[in-house]
């Protein structure tokens, strides 16, 4: 899957570093798209293939539901990338715009990469994922270079 890499944007709407015009563009497109004043825009790009939340799994011993250990060292590894980026977490309501770019067209729901991405920035770049109230996203394929990248804007 390769390794996760991150590289936050400045806080000013008008910089960008680590995250590609194209992505950028779209990531403010989408976000433009709310009709909503926003501030404090952040933009990242996760290095790598984006990953999907997957489905708790059930021991057939115990009947206990269990998170599988390859989605807990895929969590554990995107949330060290983003501990990394500093981002205030008191921004209050958030409006978010997801550019997944995928090295191929396979089969995936965009709700569960949402879902990963949402769940892994827990207590990270928000303190939940409630505090996300518009949330657009969308998959793209880029063969070269999958990453993930998102921006996070605060609604005054």
């Amino acid at each position: 899957h390769g390794s996760p890499t991150s590289t936050p944007a400045s806080t000013s709407a008008d910089e960008s570093r680590g995250v590609t015009d194209d992505d950028l563009e779209a990531l403010r497109s989408m976000l433009g798209g709310f009709r909503l004043p926003l501030r404090r825009l952040r933009a990242f790009t996760i290095g790598g293939v984006p990953r999907a939340k997957m489905r708790p799994r059930q021991n057939t011993k115990t009947g206990h539901m269990y998170v599988p250990k390859e989605e807990r060292l895929a969590v554990k590894a995107t949330r060290e990338v983003l501990e990394g980026s500093w981002i205030p977490r008191d921004l209050g309501r958030l409006a978010v715009a997801c550019v997944f770019v995928r090295p191929d067209h396979h089969r995936v729901d965009l709700d569960n990469l949402e879902k990963f991405l949402l769940d892994s920035a827990n207590g990270i770049l928000w303190r939940d994922d409630s505090q996300i109230v518009a949330l657009a996203a969308s998959i793209h394929v880029d063969r070269r270079q999958p990453r993930t990248a998102f921006a996070i804007a605060s609604i005054p």
